[in-house]
């Protein structure tokens, strides 16, 4: 039966309609990547890239040169500056604010050609390091009020690049999904005393339904309102809050975990796009709001979310911001965990 199911922590409704139960081959889609020796992020080609700002490097290789492992630079066509400022300019009820920000590119691998799923555990966990030190170096700019961690894997998932790589955008403000997880988690935080993702965590390892692997300090399920079929989160049990401040064995753990979601879904969906979101914790600062970011480390949390770029946005969906799901996430997490992925 068809039903609606509200998602507490993006406050919104989806649809799940699974009139018919559809087949991860009813999926299958054309998503074929030309691979180019010439890409700026292949081995070889550092000199392509503008100036490295950080790399994981074979021991006496030197910077922008070949032996590195994983490496960031500043994107050549970067969304934002960060030279510029985030002033705020008025015209009437029309707004605008300097393009102040960073850019950066994570190159996950120099391996050639490959994809984010063919990946070792030890390389995913590289790209995480990676990831979590420019979060934290970039923190420290007091201008920066959130830091956006995402991957755009295959051509319908957005990569106009298809040498795996990780951006990172630094924003002057909270983007408004966040702001609504934020302020959903602190509603709940000040009606229960609990963390929401907490509380979703431990109701999904209760529930077992959706849940597709669990390790010492994560969980990998589909969410209960699950907007897109085969969609995952990944979140932490317990502990730390912040991504920036995880160590590197609870981020080889995570890498372990985000390489079980990756290959399961790509064979579910015979190597579908997928976009990847780091969500996490935004750094303190002077908010206009007051008591914005009191106990906000206790109640929200980070957690990573999986999308499998399946074409189901419509007319209804881009007009109501309500999602229609055809796979039940029960279905999806049930087909997921049938896979053997490693």
């Amino acid at each position: 039966m068809s039903h609606y199911r509200y998602s507490k922590l993006k406050d919104n409704w989806v649809i799940i309609s699974p009139k018919r139960v559809r087949r991860p081959s009813d999926f299958e889609l054309s998503s074929a990547e030309a691979y180019d020796v010439d890409s700026p992020f292949v081995y070889g080609n550092e000199h392509k890239t503008p100036p490295e700002i950080y790399a994981v490097r074979e021991y006496g290789s030197k910077k922008d040169s070949p032996g590195w492992k994983v490496r960031v630079v500043p994107n050549k066509y970067n969304a934002l500056e960060i030279e510029k400022n985030p002033n705020s300019d008025f015209d009437g009820i029309f707004e605008r604010i300097d393009g102040f920000g960073a850019h950066e590119i994570i190159i996950d691998t120099p391996r050639f050609p490959s994809k984010f799923h063919d990946l070792s555990v030890e390389e995913i966990a590289l790209v995480f390091v990676a990831a979590r030190d420019r979060s934290a170096d970039l923190s420290r700019d007091t201008r920066i009020k959130y830091i956006n961690i995402f991957k755009n894997q295959g051509p319908l998932a957005g990569a106009s690049i298809s040498h795996p790589h990780t951006q990172i955008i630094a924003m002057p403000f909270i983007p408004k999904n966040i702001l609504t997880e934020i302020e959903q988690s602190r509603k709940h935080f000040e009606a229960t005393g609990r963390s929401l993702i907490g509380d979703i965590v431990a109701s999904e390892i209760r529930a077992k339904v959706r849940v597709v692997e669990e390790s010492d300090n994560f969980i990998l399920y589909c969410p209960y309102a699950s907007f897109w079929p085969f969609e995952t989160a990944l979140c932490p049990k317990t502990g730390v809050k912040d991504f920036s401040l995880l160590d590197e064995a609870k981020l080889t753990e995570l890498a372990k975990m985000t390489l079980y979601a990756l290959k399961r879904i790509n064979m579910a969906l015979k190597d579908v796009s997928y976009n990847i979101f780091i969500k996490t914790v935004p750094p303190k600062r002077e908010a206009r709001e007051p008591n914005f970011y009191y106990k906000l480390d206790e109640f929200y949390r980070w957690h990573i979310e999986i999308v499998p770029r399946i074409p189901v946005i419509g007319g209804f969906e881009l007009s109501s911001g309500v999602f229609i799901n055809t796979v039940a996430p029960e279905e999806s997490a049930k087909f997921l965990r049938s896979i053997v992925a490693l």
